[in-house]
């Protein structure tokens, strides 16, 4: 308690008990009854107050003590509030022994100073005008005096303002309490205590009506700011879940595996109460796990981590989230970043502890987006890896020499320099020791190549046995090096599962100066350089800068006569990119590689069969190569099942038309005839088929076609979970699904063609076909 609150209600308690002494002792004992009587009932009333705001209340035990002040006078007054006050200080809890005693002189003072107002103003005309308005005021105005001194000086607000308030509607309370304890006073006067009584059982049914209304009105108020923070908590989600869709546009917004990382590691905004700390990737190429993070200079950070702490494993191979302490006000939280149902890497956050229940939601959905655009974005990245790396000897292939060349040229970076290489003996390498053995030399060439070039630039695999080096930002004098060090190693006889294989390459080196220089030219110049090693005996290097001279001071035109490299054009790399996808599917799925290769073919067989161009002809070939793509974005618990998928499964098989569109999207228009083939091979002819239940007069010939393909090669492979079905019986079943699920012309087409091209024994289904075999076929297209 404050020093000047102590002084104060000491004070207040001092001068109270002198006052209840005093009228102690000048109570007219000859009406003690009287006043027990009183003292009680205003007790038994005060036990039932209706209580308000603030731990306030009210009762009309004040018109018991103003109807004992008005039958026995000031002192009788002083023993009633005493009572009450005494009662209120136990209910509706037991207060301090100060506090109590403050309580017991805040009702018996004002009493006491009432009744000595009356007994002075009992003769005038104007006494009913003190009895009902004058004298309830002074109570009411010494009571709140007293309590509001003692609460503001607790709580250091303004009196004014604690009686606006709290204490402002009493005065009514007590103006409408006065006329009741006069009506008190008149009824004892007549009846006793019989009077009193019933005076009072109307009062107390009043009181439980009011008690219920203020009950009522307090749930009012109660639900009332339930509602409001329930709507500002809906108005903070709302804010939330805006911020959250915007980032997710943003992080989702690049397949850059970087752009990616540094949109999910950037503060989603303010009404987002968590940021990223670092995410935990496994790497299943050099194995262990890789911890990414960004710096302050907004850089990212890749460390490789061997093993995992304890935490970190329960979140990542038990796929749940895992919270734990970072300090007295925030959590770190392990989040696992689920993408395909399965768990690719974890999210550290950073988390307030106040907010740990109310981030729920908003919490999965941001890992989830962050999962599935980093997931998009790495699987991107191995895509296009993939398409423009050359499978064997892992080095860049001609498609990707054709976009470094291309973006060369837009920079006008000079000078660049080409080195091209051509094997001198490699078919003879393949006769004599094989084609194994030639990948192996292959491989080991390109090996050397790697290791003699600069980390930025760029060995290509140009040909079958041909090689290229893109060197930018180098002179001729430069390739000249690299190129003679590459010729010693290479001279060097190296030994393949027993085999010494000697190995010799022609070496053309030619460079491009100026800005403008058209750098397909330089290729085609260094070329001829390689050309002109092997015409001179293999195994050595030419600079076409030499060769430029020899022919000026022969007066011959410095040019090429002869077109050694051929032109970049959208077909080539459309193949280039084709072969680097296929080869993706065949280190996945070999079934679907071989199944793709099959409904090429059988694709091939019908354009032909219905006279399309041949034009038309490649691209049904190319759609029906790719249209299983999509594939590569299906979890390996899908595709490898060896049992019947269930409902779940199938709907996830079912995305991989849309999700080889998305793919092939990706490599700008180079496979834009074939997409509508890709994402529309499985709708049928009644539109019932997936994805968009298209209508049959949507579906073009070649979609119609590749769908003929796609089920018979399906129905004539064995499955893991069923074997493969007889050709004449395939035939059957599509002529049994002609008009609904394929095109019937084209099956009939389809049926022909195959009697050409298959032998008339493989045609022939075994067994019997008749009523045994059809439970059969049946059984097996399950």
């Amino acid at each position: 308690m404050l020093t000047s609150l102590r002084l104060y209600v000491y004070t207040i308690n001092l001068l109270g008990l002198g006052l209840v002494a005093y009228a102690m002792r000048h109570f007219p004992y000859d009406r003690l009854l009287d006043g027990l009587i009183f003292l009680l009932f205003a007790s038994v009333v005060q036990m039932m107050p209706v209580m308000l705001k603030r731990d306030s209340n009210v009762s009309v035990s004040w018109a018991l003590a103003y109807a004992s002040v008005l039958l026995l006078g000031p002192e009788a007054g002083v023993l009633a509030c005493t009572g009450i006050g005494l009662v209120a200080s136990f209910i509706p809890e037991r207060l301090h022994p100060q506090k109590m005693l403050f309580n017991v002189v805040a009702n018996a003072a004002p009493a006491y100073a009432a009744g000595l107002v009356l007994q002075a103003v009992a003769g005038w005309q104007t006494v009913w005008l003190f009895q009902f308005v004058i004298v309830p005021l002074l109570y009411f105005a010494l009571n709140a005096s007293l309590v509001l001194f003692a609460i503001s000086l607790a709580t250091k607000e303004p009196p004014v303002k604690i009686f606006n308030q709290n204490y402002r509607w009493l005065s009514i309370n007590y103006l409408a309490l006065a006329p009741i304890g006069y009506g008190l006073y008149k009824a004892y006067e007549l009846l006793n205590v019989l009077g009193l009584l019933i005076f009072l059982l109307p009062l107390v049914m009043a009181r439980y009506s009011f008690k219920l209304y203020i009950d009522q009105t307090q749930k009012v108020e109660m639900h009332v700011a339930s509602l409001e923070r329930a709507n500002h908590l809906l108005e903070r989600k709302v804010d939330e879940v805006a911020a959250l869709q915007k980032h997710a546009l943003l992080m989702g917004g690049s397949l850059n595996v970087e752009s990616a990382l540094r949109a999910v590691f950037e503060p989603v905004a303010k009404e987002v109460p968590y940021r990223t700390l670092h995410i935990v990737r496994k790497n299943d190429e050099r194995g262990g796990y890789d911890l990414m993070r960004q710096s302050h200079d907004g850089k990212i950070h890749y460390q490789t981590v061997a093993e995992l702490e304890t935490d970190m494993k329960r979140a990542f191979y038990h796929g749940k989230r895992v919270v734990l302490p970072y300090d007295e006000k925030q959590v770190t939280l392990l989040c696992p970043m689920i993408a395909q149902g399965e768990v690719k890497g974890v999210m550290t956050l950073l988390c307030s502890c106040e907010l740990l229940e109310e981030i729920d939601s908003s919490l999965d959905v941001y890992v989830a987006h962050a999962a599935a655009a980093l997931e998009n974005a790495i699987l991107f990245d191995r895509a296009e890896k993939m398409a423009c790396t050359d499978n064997l000897t892992k080095l860049y292939n001609r498609h990707y020499l054709g976009r470094k060349l291309a973006e060369l040229k837009a920079s006008g970076r000079r000078p660049v320099t080409v080195i091209v290489m051509d094997f001198d003996n490699f078919k003879d390498i393949n006769n004599t020791y094989g084609h194994h053995v030639g990948d192996l030399t292959l491989h080991h060439v390109a090996a050397l190549i790697r290791e003699e070039v600069r980390e930025g630039d760029i060995p290509v695999r140009y040909g079958g046995d041909e090689y290229a080096v893109l060197l930018p930002d180098a002179t001729e004098e430069m390739g000249l090096i690299v190129g003679t060090r590459l010729l010693e190693r290479i001279r060097q006889p190296v030994t393949f599962e027993g085999h010494s294989v000697s190995i010799g390459l022609s070496i053309g080196v030619a460079s491009c100066t100026d800005e403008h220089g058209d750098l397909q030219e330089t290729i085609k110049q260094a070329d001829k350089a390689a050309y002109v090693s092997k015409a001179q005996g293999k195994g050595c290097l030419t600079l076409y800068s030499q060769l430029c001279c020899a022919e000026s001071q022969d007066g011959h035109d410095c040019r090429a006569q002869e077109e050694i490299v051929e032109a970049f054009t959208e077909s080539d790399a459309s193949r280039s990119i084709t072969k680097g996808l296929l080869q993706v599917l065949l280190a996945r799925d070999v079934d679907t590689y071989h199944h793709s290769l099959q409904v090429a073919t059988y694709a091939v067989w019908l354009a032909e069969e219905i006279g399309l161009c041949e034009a038309e002809v490649e691209r049904i070939r190319t759609g029906a190569l790719l249209h299983d793509i999509g594939k590569l974005g299906i979890s390996d618990e899908v595709l490898n099942k060896r049992s019947g998928l269930s409902e779940p499964e199938i709907v996830c098989m079912r995305t991989h038309p849309v999700v080889g569109y998305e793919l092939l999207t990706h490599f700008g228009n180079v496979y834009t005839p074939i997409l509508p083939i890709v994402l529309s091979h499985h709708e049928r002819i009644d539109g019932c088929g997936y994805p968009h239940q298209a209508a049959a007069a949507t579906l073009e010939v070649g979609v119609r076609i590749v769908s003929i393909a796609d089920a018979f090669d399906s129905m004539t492979r064995e499955k893991a979970y069923r074997g493969r079905l007889p050709f004449q019986w395939a035939v059957e079943e599509l002529h049994r699904c002609a008009g609904t699920q394929f095109d019937a012309e084209l099956v009939g087409k389809f049926a022909q063609t195959l009697k050409r091209h298959v032998p008339e024994q493989e045609m022939e289904a075994t067994g019997d076909a008749g009523s045994e075999g059809k439970p059969l076929r049946e059984a097996l297209l399950q």
